[in-house]
């Protein structure tokens, strides 16, 4: 059954949903009581598609196909969705309908849902992608037919999703707002614009990229292995034109390996590749993998924007940024969308099975979708006890968290305890007041050097705003003049002039008392993460994505010498207070140290953390040094020798994003995804008090202004200004 929209009301019996993709296939069996089961095959949720036929006729499929196609590869089709197109396609020694090797697939699926079920499969739903026409969708039908399905809805892809992202993850979507699926798959990149009609969702518009998915990546890793071992020419000829079955497995085995490098790169900084034949071992770190991807991933971004002019949806306007599709889960992805839209984007540990296990809720209403089914097993295999807490999806872990807090609470008797944590008196801090009015997440803010103006910059349309610290009112004028979200701040040390970054790739100069631009810096294109003025006014210091530091002369706009060569993406820069040093943090995690006259390296660079370094501070005797990390904490080093002040400073439990000093060099502060900021003893690193609360999503930017004030900037569009009460 071909339907336009998706109806119905819910069913009686197990309901099969199936994502047919271009690599592999993910099939979620539905059962009556609401549990939904994550078929396997060969111990694994995805079925790779590949279909095989046999001299005599036989057919196989799945990892079965990959291996019989070792003696005979004239027989295998490995993307039979790329090929519904064509009708027939020849393997062996005859010509095949398409329709018949996705029925094939399918029939491997149906097989198997049977088998785990009650015998009796009575209704499906398969997923395509939203830009399908009427011919593709009735050979996909015929598909079906052929794997013995009667009664089958077919859904576009982004509807299941954002009906996951309804049901499942229990996120209510309103009626004015839209949510945005990227989908970034094996094969291919779409990316969907959705929004609540009737019951469920339907696709406002929808644009992709047929060129560019996680096999185009693997691709990439095993070019950069390739130039790495240019010499071994011979044995690169035999893996790229296999001619026996030996060659075809080490062939295989490379791009198994290419794509579990890549896998593991997401969750860590180094992997290893194995380079079959050549017998050597390729070392990849992530900054080189984020490197080899990032002309990929820009176009599916820059495709995302695009989608978005043309709907005339502002980023104020969406209720999520869904990642979904297994090659989604690469960090990179999360990173551009964020500087692009200033929005944070929604992932998960599984992307790649969302859309199956989303389909099976089409047919249910949206209206009243509530977190309940969030509680049902999380789809995919089981892991290890403890691996479980480091892979729930983050909303589960915030949910648990709040709720073991309040269990705590209940058990303790005492609702009182509850007042001094939520105004902030037991955390050496009270919160003051909030600010409001900003339409984006807040990437960066700081206090003039009196203490009177606080700057805030994010996505806003692209606009600075200015707030008087006394009055707690937005002042008159914003400096706008970026046309892309803004990613940090900074006030010269007389407090006349702001420079700003964005990611319309400038750095701006403009005059607080007047708020005109003053200057546009020529950084030749460069993307900026971080700024820093030195002490004495005369620098300023950018890092960005070209792996550089730029130092400029604040006086003449120009820059200083050649760009200081890091090598990796520039996230902070920071001067120490007799402006004579310049520290510089990186995606690699290390912090290196600079002349700041000369611009020669200080020693080695110090291994602060094994993963990005999000923020970096110099205490305000110059003595110690304060970094945020990816890895879900900050630490305190000493300046001259890089040895640790401390322990790390656990606790949070999340991304940290941002570290400050107080004026007086007691406090430190830092924030973090998990909603929440922390202050810390600076001299022994130990917490002082409970972590501030009161914001809803990740914090991501924090400043100390005078007289013991604290603002903290987040992705909720909120500051919130604090006093210190220790």
């Amino acid at each position: 059954m071909l339907v336009g929209e998706v109806v119905g009301v819910g069913w009686q019996s197990d309901r099969l949903g199936i994502d047919f993709g271009t690599s592999t296939t993910v099939a979620v069996l539905a059962e009556p009581s609401g549990r939904n089961r994550p078929l396997l095959f060969d111990s694994s949720p995805l079925l790779v598609s590949s279909v095989f036929v046999g001299p005599d006729g036989s057919v196989l499929t799945g990892v079965d196909a990959e291996r019989a196609a070792l003696a005979a590869p004239d027989g295998l089709e490995p993307n039979p969705k790329r090929r519904i197109d064509e009708g027939a396609v020849w393997l062996g020694q005859r010509e095949h309908r398409v329709v018949d090797l996705i029925g094939a697939v399918l029939t491997r699926v149906v097989s198997e849902a049977r088998r785990v079920g009650d015998g009796a499969v009575e209704s499906a739903v398969l997923t395509h992608p939203a830009a399908w026409g009427r011919s593709r969708l009735g050979a996909l039908a015929h598909a079906a037919n052929r794997a013995g399905l009667r009664d089958v809805d077919l859904v576009p892809e982004p509807v299941a999703a954002a009906m996951y992202y309804a049901r499942v993850l229990g996120h209510a979507v309103r009626r004015d707002r839209c949510l945005v699926v990227y989908d970034l798959g094996a094969g291919t990149f779409d990316v969907s614009v959705i929004r609540p009609s009737g019951d469920t969702f339907e696709v406002v518009a929808n644009d992709g990229l047929d060129d560019v998915g996680g096999l185009d990546l693997d691709a990439a890793l095993v070019g950069h292995a390739r130039r790495l071992t240019a010499s071994a020419t011979a044995e690169w000829a035999r893996l790229d034109g296999p001619r026996t079955p030996a060659d075809r497995q080490a062939r295989q085995n490379l791009w198994r390996g290419a794509r579990a490098a890549k896998e593991l790169l997401s969750r860590h900084t180094t992997a290893d590749l194995h380079v079959p034949l050549v017998d050597a071992e390729v070392h990849l770190t992530r900054d080189e993998f984020d490197r080899l991807a990032l002309p990929y991933l820009n176009r599916t971004v820059r495709l995302t924007t695009r989608l978005l002019t043309q709907t005339a949806v502002s980023p104020d306007q969406l209720a999520s940024l869904f990642l979904v599709g297994g090659a989604s889960r690469t960090p990179l992805v999360n990173t551009l969308l964020h500087r692009a839209l200033g929005v944070a984007p929604t992932a998960l540990d599984h992307p790649e099975l969302v859309v199956a296990e989303g389909s099976v809720h089409t047919g249910t209403s949206i209206v009243g979708a509530s977190a309940t089914r969030a509680s049902a097993s999380p789809p995919g295999p089981a892991k290890p006890a403890s691996e479980r807490a480091r892979a729930k999806p983050r909303h589960l872990r915030r949910l648990a968290l709040v709720g073991a807090v309040l269990a705590i609470l209940a058990t303790a008797g005492a609702l009182a305890a509850l007042r001094p944590w939520t105004n902030g008196q037991a955390s050496g801090a009270r919160f003051v007041a909030e600010l409001t009015g900003h339409t984006h997440g807040l990437t960066s803010i700081a206090f003039s050097p009196d203490g009177k103006i606080l700057a805030a910059g994010g996505g806003d349309y692209s606009q600075i705003r200015l707030w008087d610290v006394a009055t707690r009112q937005p002042l008159p004028n914003r400096l706008a003049g970026h046309t892309g979200g803004v990613l940090n701040v900074a006030f010269s040390p007389d407090g006349t002039v702001l420079a700003s970054s964005a990611y319309d790739n400038t750095v701006r100069l403009w005059d607080v008392a007047t708020s005109k631009q003053i200057a546009v810096l020529d950084d030749q294109g460069v993307l900026s993460d971080t700024l820093a003025f030195s002490p004495d006014g005369k620098l300023l210091a950018s890092g960005g994505n070209d792996r550089t530091v730029r130092l400029w002369t604040v006086a003449t706009h120009q820059a200083i010498g050649q760009p200081l060569k890091v090598g990796s993406e520039v996230t902070a820069v920071v001067f120490t207070p007799d402006s004579t040093m310049l520290l510089s943090g990186d995606q690699a995690g290390k912090v290196r140290r600079w002349n700041a006259t000369n611009g020669a390296p200080i020693g080695g660079p110090l291994n602060a953390h094994n993963d990005w370094i999000r923020g970096l501070a110099v205490s305000p005797d110059g003595r110690a040094i304060a970094t945020a990390s990816r890895d879900n904490t900050a630490r305190l080093w000493n300046l001259n020798n890089g040895n640790p002040l401390s322990d790390p400073l656990t606790g949070h439990t999340d991304d940290v994003y941002a570290v400050a000093f107080r004026p007086d060099g007691s406090t430190l502060a830092t924030t973090s995804s998990d909603h929440t900021v922390r202050l810390w003893n600076a001299s022994n690193g130990r917490p002082i008090g409970a972590p501030l609360t009161g914001h809803n999503d990740a914090v991501t930017t924090v400043a100390f202004g005078r007289h013991g004030i604290l603002a903290s900037g987040s992705n909720d569009k909120t500051i919130r200004l604090w006093t210190l009460t220790h």
